[in-house]
């Protein structure tokens, strides 16, 4: 098993990751629990304005891309990651 489905994996057996089935997709659509959402909200809330700042501009950029263009650019940046890929979009 490839390292990102084994911890797909093990995100949904521990049930911090949700898969919801999602039409013409043979992957469906992952989504975070409520513990993890939880979770993220009590970091959220320990974090400075300046770390706000940051990760929002972080979930920005991330959310605005579709998977394939944020995985060009990720090994552009990062060839080495590419080397074993499977990706070919």
């Amino acid at each position: 098993m490839e390292p990102l489905n084994s911890d797909v994996g093990f995100l949904v057996a521990t049930d911090q990751l949700a898969v919801e089935p999602f039409t013409g997709s043979r992957y469906g659509t992952y989504k975070t629990t409520r513990m993890v959402d939880d979770r993220v909200r009590r970091a959220w809330d320990e974090c400075s304005q300046d770390e706000r700042k940051f990760l929002s501009h972080v979930k920005h950029y991330v959310t605005s891309r579709s998977f394939n263009t944020l995985l060009r650019e990720v090994y552009a940046a990062y060839p080495e990651y590419a080397s074993k890929s499977l990706f070919n979009g």
